[in-house]
This record gives structure tokens, C-alpha cells and sequence, in this order.
């Protein structure tokens, strides 16, 4: 039984042509290439998620007519696109410049070689042929965090350095097939994978130096994009941190001592140490504006300033109620009364004043007159209360509620 099937249709429409007749596709890698350029160029839709989908080195049944390939991938219409493209990119680069740069180098995108291959040695030709291998463009984060975690487990510090820029925004470049043998797992050395196997002093220093470049790309990923102050110590614990997870247990001093040297010898002027007044290291980034500085000092002084302020409005309320609630007891008449008799229980003689079980009711529950008080914050405040009328009075005077337990009471043998 025959089934229907969608005709292809141009993928690219930009002519007067029938959309579905005198299709052509792309007759090489090099073909496609040129189109996908033109389409990343124009922000194609349609092309752009064929080529996201696409597996290494195929070419797409895409389908179009040649003359609306000529007119979308028109010489003079690509080069107006890059050069606004370019002057867009210059304007985001000003803009970057007045914001922390997290870049190690001066340059805000790779050179157009493969980052996988050995320096100087960036021509490679696909196997069985004379053809050179084309670069691709890294343009997916999952790329991106797969070369990451990858150079991490091989502790490569080539690559590790690479990844501590962004490869989709420095636009990294690559052989496909430099990034399929980078990325296989089975290429891991087997050391690398078990860091955690009894350390000797060739695996501490292996761990070391992969901590620090994990400590390297951490500076530039957080104290580079946020500029702040931090204090050496803090950087060590982070470096410790590293290298417990690489089954290193004690760090050496050496490894403390001389960890300020390695930052100083690893970022440059890029980053600044200087003692605070207890000779403790402060580590700050020279993209640390001074006016942001300026104004922070300024927002502390504020605050420290009404926190004085209201410290010392808490210490005048403080002691205005000390002297009220001692002036309420002090005032009271129920004078100690012995020997006690049963006809001194009145209701005057065995509460404590007013000011004191409301001041104590604030204190257990926030609110100075409950409404319903459960009987264990009832029981708290009559027993504070009476030995707190107890204290005030110096002994002169105390509800007889509790003096008669205390005094009546006997041991248990």
C-alpha cells in the first residue's frame, strides 16, 4: 500500500520560485558549511536546528533552490552582517571593560585553531585523504561542560586553562574528531580516574597542581566577575577543599606558604595582596572599582553608626525598665511575714506586682498580657517572679506562695 510523504520543500524561500520543484542539496562538507555560515550569520531558524541536531561530519538532506541559495548566501549581503556583527561585538567588549573581565589574556575570543591539537601543529587531514579536517565552532554549553569535566579527570593543565574561559562565548574552535578522541573516557589513564588510592608524594604533588588550577579557574570564574576582598586564608581552605576531594587528607605548610607566590606568579597585576591591620593576606582583583569601594565604606559607616545608635537606645530602655521594675518591688507591702500563719494568704500578699509577671510574660511569649497562657509559662512566671521579688528585696519581702515549700519542706530519706 502506498503511503504519502511531505515533498521537500526549500528550506531557504527568498525567490519568486515554486517551493517545491528544481531542489537542489549540498553536494559537499564545504557546501554546507558556507550555508550554515550564512544561516548563524542571518539567525536562520530552520537551518540552525537542523545543524543542532546534527551528528559529526554528516550533511543534512536539507533542500533548497539555487537561486535562493545565491541570493542567502550573497558575498557582499554576509560581509555587511559580519561587520555589524563585528561593530556590536567591539560595543560589548566597551561595555565589558567598565565590568570585571574574567579573561586570562587580552583577547575576548580564541585564535581559529583547534584547541586540541599540540601548539604549532594545527593542520589535521581526515584519515585515508588529502582533505583537510574543517574546524567547527563549539556552540553548545554541553560541549562546554563535557571538555570541562573531561580536562579535570586527565588533571590537564593545557586544556584546563583553556576551559577557564567559556568556549561557546571566546568561540572556541576544534576538530570534530580531536573532540570525539579528547572526550572518550576510555582514553583516561587509569591513575587519573582513583585519586584517592593511597597518595605518595609523586600523587600529592599531582594533586596539588590539579587544585590549584581548579583553584585558578575559581578566582577568575567568581573573584573576577564579582569583584570583592577575600582573605588569603579563605583561598587555602578553598585549595584544601580541592585537593581532600583528590584523597589528599593533611595539607603540607609548604602548600600553605607558598600558595601566595603561585597566585602572584598566576595572575600578575590582576591581582592584588595586601595586610589588613592584623597581618592577615586581603586578595582583591585589580577590576575592584574604587568608587564601589568608596561607596561601600560609606553604606558601613551608616550602618555601624545606627547600630551604635540603636545600641545605645536598647541600653536607655534597658535600664529605664530595670529602675521601674526594681521601684515596683521596692514599693510593694507585703513584708515577709513569720511565722507564717494561714490567715496571711490574701491575694495581695502572694502575687508579685504587676510590672514584674507582665515584664516576664513578654519575656516568655512576646506579648505583655496573654490571653490564655498554657500553664507551664504561668508556672515559669509566678516562680521568676517570686525569686525575683525574692532578690530585689533583699529577703524583706516574697510571696508567701513559695516560702512555705521552701521552708516547710523536708528531705526524703
Amino acid at each position: 500500500m502506498a503511503t504519502s510523504s511531505t515533498p521537500p520543500e526549500c528550506i531557504i524561500h527568498v525567490s519568486n520560485e515554486d517551493l517545491h520543484s528544481n531542489l537542489a542539496s549540498p553536494r559537499d562538507f564545504e557546501s554546507w558549511s558556507v550555508l550554515l555560515r550564512a544561516a548563524r550569520l542571518k539567525k536562520h531558524k530552520p537551518l540552525l536546528m537542523v545543524a543542532e541536531d546534527l551528528e559529526d561530519d554528516t550533511i543534512p538532506p536539507v533542500h533548497y533552490h539555487l537561486k535562493c541559495r545565491k541570493l542567502f548566501t550573497l558575498k557582499r549581503d554576509l560581509e555587511k552582517l559580519e561587520e555589524r556583527d563585528l561593530e556590536n561585538r567591539e560595543e560589548d567588549i566597551k561595555r565589558r571593560s567598565l565590568r570585571p573581565v574574567t579573561l586570562p589574556s587580552s583577547s575576548t575570543v580564541f585564535d581559529k585553531v583547534c584547541i586540541f591539537c599540540p601548539p604549532g601543529k594545527h593542520s589535521k587531514y581526515i584519515k585515508g585523504s588529502n582533505t583537510r579536517e574543517h574546524l567547527v565552532q563549539c556552540l553548545e554549553l554541553k560541549a562546554d561542560a563535557r571538555v570541562r569535566e573531561i580536562a579535570r579527570q586527565r588533571q590537564d593543565q593545557r586544556i584546563l586553562a583553556v576551559v577557564s574561559r567559556e568556549l561557546v562565548a571566546a568561540e572556541a574552535w576544534y576538530h570534530k574528531s580531536c573532540y570525539r578522541q579528547y572526550t572518550n573516557e576510555k582514553s583516561i589513564p587509569a591513575k587519573l580516574e582513583s585519586p584517592n588510592e593511597d597518595p605518595n608524594e609523586d600523587d600529592y604533588q599531582h594533586a596539588e597542581t590539579y587544585a590549584f588550577s581548579i583553584l585558578a579557574m575559581y578566582i577568575r570564574d567568581e573573584l573576577f566577575t564579582s569583584p570583592k576582598v577575600v582573605k588569603l586564608t579563605d583561598l587555602t581552605h578553598v585549595l584544601a577543599t580541592y585537593m581532600h576531594s583528590s584523597g589528599v587528607a593533611v595539607l603540607k605548610e609548604s602548600t600553605k606558604k607558598h600558595l601566595r607566590r603561585k597566585l602572584e606568579r598566576e595572575f600578575g597585576d590582576m591581582l592584588h595582596m595586601t595586610p589588613d591591620d592584623k597581618g592577615k593576606i586581603l586578595v582583591y582583583p585589580n577590576t575592584l572599582n574604587t568608587s564601589d569601594l568608596a561607596k561601600e565604606n560609606q553604606q558601613l559607616k551608616k550602618d555601624l553608626d545606627s547600630l551604635r545608635g540603636q545600641s545605645t537606645q536598647v541600653s536607655e530602655i534597658l535600664k529605664k525598665a530595670s529602675v521601674h521594675l526594681r521601684s515596683s518591688i521596692k514599693g510593694a507591702e507585703n513584708k515577709k511575714i513569720w511565722p507564717f500563719l494561714p490567715s496571711s494568704l490574701n491575694e495581695s500578699t502572694t502575687k508579685a506586682p504587676a510590672e514584674v509577671t507582665q515584664f516576664l510574660f513578654a519575656l516568655l511569649t512576646g506579648d505583655l498580657e496573654p490571653k490564655n497562657p498554657s500553664q507551664r509559662t504561668q508556672m515559669l512566671v509566678d516562680s521568676f517572679s517570686q525569686d525575683l521579688v525574692y532578690a530585689v528585696s533583699a529577703g524583706t519581702q516574697i510571696p508567701i506562695t513559695k516560702e512555705p515549700r521552701m521552708e516547710s519542706s523536708t528531705p526524703r530519706r
